[in-house]
């Protein structure tokens, strides 16, 4: 089964994907990138399961912000549209990132966790920096269309960028991508703003996936999520970077439906 909409909020409306049939699991796209991302996993991982793609606020074809709002909430809100009482949230960089929040915000909603990476954690000190700051920086002084340009240059994403498919697929993204971010103050606010000091807090199952390749604060971030959650499991993938679904989809998919099929399914 195969059904894609809007959840209508009360400011706007989300874009969805679903696919499949059994526990529901919501993959969240990183900054920048939309529900496409992960076109690589809806065949494997909606044989066994609902598959949900879920385009944030201001990315993809959802809604651009216009007051204040919580991601979690919006997930939320697409949960209870489609009928779905938990789920297992999953997200790669900020869609980690929002995962995680989920899991502050609505426990009861939230199975597990599959965060390949989650960056940033919020509260994390930089070692290195903000890894998309240079692309900002670009935007900022010759406007929003060097944006792209600039963030598929970045470090974060040189290892996606050597993959012709990989290159293809966030070149698309990033060049359909509002530019809404460069332009506004994101009015998003979080249920754990200081999430690196509250990890001990969640219980539910994580699975945490990094790329050998990845950029050194994600792989910090990595360990940190691994040692810090409840009851988390690490995996370092040492030949991919900061997109591990899109440039291992086989490896990245076994990991996950091997985890899924360890820990359990959705209640």
């Amino acid at each position: 089964m195969h059904e894609h909409g809007f959840v209508e909020i009360e400011d706007g409306r989300l874009y969805f994907e679903r696919d499949g049939a059994g526990a529901a699991v919501v993959l969240i796209a990183g900054g920048f990138m939309d529900v496409r991302m992960y076109a690589p996993q809806v065949e494997a991982l909606s044989r066994d399961h609902t598959l949900i793609r879920v385009d944030l606020r201001g990315f993809g074809q959802s809604s651009e912000p216009t007051g204040g709002y919580r991601h979690a909430d919006d997930l939320v809100r697409v949960l209870d549209e489609l009928g779905i009482e938990r789920a297992w949230f999953g997200g790669e960089s900020f869609g980690g990132t929002v995962a995680l929040d989920v899991a502050f915000a609505y426990p009861e909603r939230v199975s597990g966790l599959v965060l390949a990476p989650a960056l940033p954690v919020l509260g994390w000190k930089w070692v290195e920096g903000f890894p998309v700051a240079p692309a900002f920086e670009m935007a900022r002084r010759r406007g929003p269309d060097a944006f792209a340009a600039a963030f598929l240059d970045l470090p974060l994403v040189a290892s996606a960028m050597a993959l012709p498919e990989v290159e293809a697929a966030l070149r698309a993204m990033v060049g359909d991508y509002s530019g809404w971010h460069l332009r506004h103050r994101d009015p998003a606010t979080f249920e754990a703003p200081n999430a690196i000091d509250r990890l001990h807090e969640v219980e539910v199952p994580a699975l945490v996936v990094v790329g050998g390749r990845d950029v050194l604060d994600s792989r910090l971030v990595s360990e940190r999520l691994a040692t810090g959650l409840v009851n988390a499991e690490h995996r370092l993938v040492e030949h991919v970077g900061h997109v591990p679904n899109m440039e291992d989809p086989q490896l990245f998919n076994s990991l996950v439906l091997d985890f899924l099929d360890r820990v359990g399914t959705c209640r």
